[in-house]
C-alpha cells in the first residue's frame, strides 16, 4: 500500500477529507492532525517536505535550484484549498544551523 493510499484510508476511517499535491507523493512525510476550533472535529492535512518537492521539480523538469524555488513559490507554496490544505514543512532553510 502506498503512503497516499494509507493516508486516504485513514482519513476515510475518520470521516475527514484530505487534499494531495498532484505528482509529489514521493515528498509526503506524514499526516498533520489538528482539531477544528469552531466545531471540535478533527482536520487532517497531508504533510510534505519542501526539500523533497524541490528535488522532484529539479529532476522532472531539469530545473536549477533557483528555477525550482521560483516555480515552487509561484505554484505550490501558497496553495490554499481550504482547511484540509496540504502542510509543507520547510526542511531546507535552516540546514545552515546544523553542526
Amino acid at each position: 500500500m502506498s503512503i497516499r493510499e494509507a493516508i486516504t484510508l485513514y482519513a476515510q476511517e475518520h470521516s475527514c477529507d484530505v487534499t494531495f499535491l498532484e505528482d509529489f507523493d514521493e515528498a509526503i512525510i506524514g499526516l498533520h492532525e489538528r482539531v477544528d476550533q469552531e466545531v471540535g472535529n478533527p482536520l487532517f492535512s497531508v504533510t510534505y517536505s519542501m526539500g523533497k518537492i524541490l528535488s522532484i521539480m529539479m529532476q522532472r523538469a531539469d530545473m536549477t535550484e533557483a528555477e525550482a524555488l521560483d516555480d515552487y513559490e509561484y505554484n505550490v507554496g501558497g496553495l490554499y484549498t481550504g482547511p484540509n490544505s496540504p502542510t509543507i514543512i520547510d526542511d531546507i532553510s535552516f540546514k545552515v544551523f546544523e553542526s
